[in-house]
């Protein structure tokens, strides 16, 4: 029988075992083991510091792994114990309030309550003045805070973390900070920058040999090599992302976040099966803003519209507040439904969507299924019937896709661009060729057969 000191010394042992499993991807063990004995003990002493620190490490486990575990009602329950251990003005508060933020916001819910723990979370964080808690609920309140009234305040929080000395943060937080961090700089645009950080993470990682920094790593050069119009190497690169994930113990978390490559696929025209096992993946999986991305995507790509029209319903049409103040719907989600909506032609949800996405500064999706949000704006326009605004949005996405060097996306833009031309301004068939000739070439050396196809098509008209 451990008497009360031995009890202390042990919940300490545990703790920093539990640490220690984390670096080394054990999730798991430390959800199920460690942070459960330690609870225990804690909880007998009536230690309400150790307990949360408990609780607190079960749910760093779990949300290192994204917003898929974060809807559980494991997540729920650490969340609820952290939240009743930790006391006002405390670290132990900070993690608490930003776990609590993290598990609200990975449901979907647009409620402003879940924005406001994650702001006081982080406004606690910086007045304490530890690193690990600073840039963890600094990087959770990146990662998760995305609607289109939070675009500014995101983009200097992004520069924030990229001027902080990374000296004594824990290598599992900062790997989730940098992905973050890179995450956002490509979204806003700036591929310099997210590439520096990339550096940086594949440096790190290779130092270190640490679990989760050599994976994102990994899934850097792949979202780069869909950026670059190197598809068959994206592809390549994912396989090999697993192998390694397998030999490290975290197959499933790697299988998570290389499931956003799947644009690769599509473009390379060989999507339909890999969709299909995604679709069933996604649907197995307890349901979050993330899944409901995916099921979107693969539902719009494979063409099955009455289903995608049954989503919009739900998650666009019936949405209270849609395109408010208040909306806080994770950006991600609207950017996977406008582009369901303008594949499965539902205007309703096209228009509600066009409306909320327009004030956003973000250009790109960064690392979650690579694309242009411009280019997806022009396609709404086009759907309802502006072409004027449409050509608009497809010039800006050009300009964009250029300095980016968004290669596929270009060549996308213009494609779009040119049947614009052809549809609206028939007195632009010059232009439109040019758009549709260079969209070939690219096409071709680029492998993207269904677009190859389609622009083929296009052609074959202006030869009439």
């Amino acid at each position: 029988m451990l008497d009360p000191e031995d009890k202390v010394r042990q919940c300490d042992l545990l703790l920093a075992l539990g640490d220690a499993l984390l670096l080394a991807g054990e999730i798991r063990r430390v959800v199920d083991t460690e942070a459960l004995q330690a609870f225990s003990l804690a909880e007998a002493i009536g230690d309400n510091v150790r307990a949360s620190r408990a609780s607190l490490l079960a749910m760093q486990g779990l949300a290192v792994y994204g917003t898929a575990l974060m809807t559980s009602p494991e997540a729920a329950q650490w969340a609820a114990r952290a939240d009743h251990y930790a006391g006002p003005e405390t670290l132990e508060r900070a993690w608490a309030d930003c776990m609590l933020g993290y598990t609200k916001v990975s449901g979907g819910g647009s409620a402003p309550e879940a924005v406001a723990l994650l702001s006081r979370a982080l406004d606690l964080a910086r007045r304490l003045g530890n690193p690990n808690t600073y840039w963890w609920t600094a990087s959770i309140r990146l990662f998760m805070v995305t609607a289109p009234q939070h675009d500014e305040e995101r983009l200097r929080l992004a520069e924030e973390l990229a001027q902080q000395s990374r000296r004594g943060v824990n290598l599992a937080i900062l790997s989730v900070a940098l992905w973050t961090m890179v995450k956002t700089f490509l979204q806003f645009g700036q591929r310099r920058r997210a590439e520096d950080i990339m550096s940086e993470m594949k440096t790190l990682a290779e130092r270190s040999r640490q679990a989760y920094l050599l994976i994102y790593s990994m899934l850097s050069d792949a979202t780069m090599a869909v950026w670059d119009g190197r598809l068959e190497e994206a592809l390549a690169i994912r396989r090999r992302i697993l192998a390694r994930a397998e030999e490290l113990g975290i197959l499933e978390f790697a299988e998570l976040w290389a499931c956003w490559g799947l644009p690769a696929r599509v473009h390379l025209g060989g999507a339909g099966r890999a969709l299909e096992a995604n679709l069933l993946g996604w649907r197995n999986r307890t349901q979050d803003v993330a899944s409901e991305e995916m099921i979107l995507y693969c539902l719009a790509h494979l063409g099955r519209y009455a289903e995608v029209a049954e989503m919009l319903k739900r998650l666009v049409v019936a949405r209270a507040g849609i395109g408010s103040e208040e909306d806080e719907t994770i950006a991600y989600l609207d950017w996977a439904a406008l582009q369901a909506a303008v594949l499965a032609g539902h205007r309703q949800a096209t228009e509600l969507l066009l409306r909320r996405l327009s004030s956003s500064s973000f250009i790109t999706s960064g690392t979650a299924l690579p694309t242009c949000i411009v280019r997806h704006l022009g396609a709404a326009a086009a759907l309802l019937g502006r072409p004027d605004k449409a050509r608009k949005y497809y010039q800006e996405a050009i300009k964009a896709c250029t300095e980016m060097r968004f290669r596929p996306e270009l060549a996308l833009t213009r494609l779009q661009l040119a049947e614009l031309l052809l549809e609206h301004y028939s007195k632009e068939r010059a232009e439109a060729l040019e758009h549709l000739d260079f969209a070939i070439k690219e096409f071709q050396d680029m492998k993207m057969q269904p677009s190859l196809e389609r622009a083929l098509r296009y052609k074959e008209i202006l030869k009439a």
